[in-house]
Order: C-alpha cells, then structure tokens, then sequence
C-alpha cells in the first residue's frame, strides 16, 4: 500500500474522504491499493456483524463484588502496615522512646569525668641548664621518663 492512502486510510474507509481527493484518485489509477483498501472494507463489515444487538449491561452488585474480589487477593504488604494509624503511632512512640534513650546514654556517658591518668613523677637531677634549649629539654624528659624505676 502506498503512502498517500495509509495516511488516509481511516477517512476512506469511514467514507469521509471527496471524490477529488489525492487518495481517490490513487485509488482508480492504482489496483493494488484498491484491492487492499476493499479487503479492509469487508473485514469491517464482517466485523460490524459480530457486534451484539442490544446493549449488555452488567447485574446488579457486580462491581461492588469485583472490588470486594481484588481487596481479597491484595498480597498484604509490610509497607501496608505503615498505612494503618495505631502502627504508625506506635512506631513513632518507639522511636521517640528509642532517641531519648540513646539520647541519655550519650550525654551520661560524655558527663562522666575522666578516669585520672598515672603520673609518673620521676625525682632526678636535672642538667643545670635545662629550659634553655626546648629540643634538649624534650629529649632529657623522655629520657627521664623511659629509664623510670621505682
């Protein structure tokens, strides 16, 4: 099928298109597209005879007992809790009750005072210069400190 009638397809099959339409006159100069355009045509009318002749309308309650079928077969969902207004209550006591307990265990643990640290005192006769050179001054005290005995 050529272009010219497949973007017109749907007017000429509805009957909707003029006489001296560019599709028309493909029409009756090309056999092909006739032949296609009149196979779709009859698959139309075949298609309209299938339909039924009265409008079928659905009994009584029966949306309400679709509704009720799905809301059945709903797979429960942990996210489902959430939407629940006693859970989500509860959730957020919890977590406020789980905050101030962790809460009060850090500033409890930070106001404790610092366990005190062993001071090594060491009593030994110091060069008579010290205090003038902060290098050697640094030396002499890790020395000091390193050959401690009690």
């Amino acid at each position: 099928m050529h272009q010219v009638v497949r973007e017109r397809l749907e007017d000429l099959l509805a009957g909707s298109l003029e006489a001296d339409s560019v599709a028309e006159l493909h029409l009756a100069a090309c056999e092909e597209c006739r032949q296609q355009v009149e196979a779709f045509r009859s698959n139309a009318l075949l298609i309209r005879s299938l339909r039924y002749s009265q409008e079928i309308a659905p009994a009584p309650g029966f949306y309400a007992r679709v509704m009720d079928r799905i809301e059945a077969r709903r797979s429960a969902s942990v996210w489902n809790a959430l939407l629940d207004p006693a859970f989500a209550w509860r959730l957020a006591v919890g977590s406020l009750a789980a905050l101030l307990l962790i809460g009060s265990f850090i500033f409890m643990r930070e106001a404790q005072p610092p366990e005190p640290a062993v001071t090594v005192i060491a009593v030994q006769e110091h060069p008579p210069d010290l205090g003038s050179d902060p290098l050697r001054d640094r030396d002499t005290v890790l020395v000091t400190l390193a050959t401690y005995r009690e």
